[in-house]
């Protein structure tokens, strides 16, 4: 299991962001369920993958403060200029300009 708290390469996401995400195949991969704080601070935590070796999402959830969730960051990227391409925004990959116009430059 990785570090819960470690978030290099992680990308943060809103909740709407995060439900357009969840897919049959993911699982949960890891969790720690400790609202009341017996162990630390209080917290819900859920690591989703479609294996325990290749984490995706991260669900954080503080009582009584909301929620915050995270992806993996290319994974993040990949959506982030998926959706830029859609809206007809120039896009960098992999150093090529690209649109949904022109296709690569």
């Amino acid at each position: 299991m990785s570090d819960m708290w470690d978030l290099d390469g992680w990308a943060e996401v809103s909740c709407h962001e995060r439900d357009g995400m969840q897919d049959d195949m993911l699982r949960p991969i890891s969790s720690l369920t400790d609202p009341e704080g017996e162990f630390g601070s209080p917290i819900i935590f859920t690591e989703w993958g479609f294996n325990a070796d290749h984490p995706v999402i991260r669900d954080y959830r503080v009582p009584g403060e909301g929620c915050t969730h995270y992806v993996v960051q290319h994974i993040f990227d990949m959506q982030d200029q998926a959706a830029r391409r859609a809206a007809g925004e120039h896009v960098r990959r992999g150093g090529l300009l690209t649109d949904s116009k022109d296709g690569d430059r």
